[in-house]
């Protein structure tokens, strides 16, 4: 079944011009990448690079980012997001909260 899915998949996206796929989940980017070889990218790393980080407008209220357990295992979502952090002049302080978290899923690129 698995594979009629990602035949599916495949072809929906060819009919799409195999456009780029904007993933916020690095689990969900890993399968697509290494099921269909969907051309993929993170949403840090689109937020990063862009320049909305210029037009904000005095953001002064704490703000609490989710690490997702799948992507303790991925070292550019981290990467991503913590360089985000940086050019928002986010102060960040990691919390872990082991009673909530599950074990990472093998999500490295």
């Amino acid at each position: 079944m698995t594979e009629k899915v990602n035949e599916q998949l495949k072809q929906e996206l060819a009919k799409l011009g195999d456009p780029m796929i904007i993933a916020g989940c690095p689990s969900c980017m890993k399968q697509l990448k290494e099921s269909i070889g969907a051309h993929v990218i993170g949403i840090w790393e689109i937020l990063k690079k862009s320049d909305f980080h210029s037009r904000r407008k005095g953001l002064e209220i704490p703000v609490a980012i989710h690490d997702a357990c799948g992507a303790r295992g991925c070292t550019d979502t981290r990467y991503d997001t913590t360089t985000f952090c940086r050019i928002w002049d986010v102060q960040l302080k990691i919390q872990n909260i082991p009673e909530i978290c599950l074990p990472a899923a093998d999500t490295a690129d």
